[in-house]
């Protein structure tokens, strides 16, 4: 090889070396973002399953929210398994992260037991299979319910809650608890056969601020686009199981107007917003009270 060959082999490295360090870190983005995906979809097929296993009805986002136990039962025997597992009802603390995550590791060794339920010798009081709950939400540390794209962009923030996502609480309720005009009755449990459109209707979200979010509340989600995603997208999983990377401008809004550009491409007002009740509640159609 000649030293003119030589420059020019040098040459077209140092350009691809170039090239490579300035794409890299949106790779590295890109990738993690997928990931983070792939996990929120994990946490939405877990909630289905759970959903099928009781009745077609998926979990409430928070218990006992407004629902009765029935006269004679326990809120044990009616509650989803780990309901209560942290203490809050919520269910990053309880049912889903339950079903996700405590089913996979706690049951295995119960059946090891020969059917015997007592507790394993590495579980202390508060925990089950290893996994303790605090108030800073130690049990999900390493689970698939935690951000790491939100814990590098705010590393002082040790609630791990933080760094999770939001379910849906918009969903409209079963028509029993609307009947009966209790205050929390979007804190129940509900019938996918209310949502019109699983496909198009949101289940969990990103979202700091909060780990039950309401379709008033959009502001906390374009917020943590803000944060934890350089205002590059949302994500999201709906209740068919899919994901979506959404543009925080995208964002169904129930009180949106249409921009300009959805303006020139045929978009009216009316539809954005049946296409944002469809998002948020199951349903395009307006609710009335």
């Amino acid at each position: 090889m000649t030293l003119i060959e030589l420059l020019v082999v040098i040459a077209i490295l140092g350009i691809l070396a170039t090239i490579g360090g300035t794409q890299f870190p949106k790779i590295f983005t890109r990738a993690q973002a997928m990931k983070e995906m792939k996990n929120l979809q994990l946490i939405g097929q877990s909630t289905i399953e759970l959903a099928i296993d009781r009745a077609n009805k998926l979990p409430s986002p928070q218990y006992p929210g407004d629902m009765q136990v029935p006269e004679g039962r326990s809120e044990d025997s009616f509650f989803p398994k780990y309901w209560n597992y942290g203490e809050t009802g919520l269910w990053l603390d309880g049912a889903v992260f339950g079903n996700a995550i405590l089913r996979q590791v706690a049951e295995p060794r119960e059946d090891e037991e020969e059917g015997e339920a007592a507790p394993t010798s590495d579980d202390s009081e508060g925990s089950v299979a290893g996994y303790e709950w605090d108030a800073d939400g130690s049990h999900l540390d390493g689970t698939i319910f935690v951000s790491k794209e939100s814990i590098k962009g705010n590393r002082e923030e040790e609630d791990l809650h933080f760094h999770s996502y939001a379910m849906n609480a918009s969903i409209l309720p079963d028509r029993i608890y609307r009947a009966l005009g209790q205050s929390d009755l979007f804190l129940t449990e509900k019938s996918l056969s209310n949502i019109e459109d699983p496909s198009r209707t949101m289940l969990f979200i990103d979202c700091s601020e909060t780990n039950v979010i309401y379709q008033d509340q959009i502001d906390l989600i374009r917020e943590t686009a803000e944060q934890r995603r350089d205002n590059k997208h949302i994500a999201a999983v709906f209740v068919d199981g899919h994901g979506e990377l959404i543009k925080p401008e995208n964002l169904p809004d129930p009180q949106g107007q249409p921009s300009p550009e959805q303006i020139n491409a045929g978009i009216l007002e009316e539809q954005l917003k049946r296409e944002a009740r469809s998002f948020w509640t199951g349903s395009p159609k307006v609710q009335q009270e």
